[in-house]
């Protein structure tokens, strides 16, 4: 039989064990509402920043001369929520 004691003194049979973490050849999977890795943006991101851009505008009640999508996340809900990171240019108005 193969004991062994936890770092609280208590002895465990091995078949209790549990491994942590777990095996990395494992799938990894999304939590409900989780957040997914960041990623490169590409042209349908920069779509919905282009389509963004008027409200982002008004809202910073600014100008922007340059509103291009860098890299972003996306979750997925009762639809898919997008969180973008955008390089902007705020254009001065003399």
């Amino acid at each position: 039989m193969c004991n062994y004691k936890t770092k609280s003194n208590f002895t465990s049979k091995c078949s209790d064990v549990i491994r942590f973490p777990p095996p990395k050849k494992l799938v990894k999977m999304l939590m409900c509402g989780g957040l997914t890795e960041e990623k490169e943006a590409d042209e349908e991101v920069q779509k919905i920043c282009d389509a963004m851009k008027p409200h982002a505008e008004q809202k910073a009640e600014r100008n922007f001369k340059v509103f291009i999508a860098q890299s972003y996340k996306t979750q997925v809900v009762a639809g898919t929520n997008y969180f973008i990171k955008v390089m902007f240019v705020i254009q001065h108005l003399l």
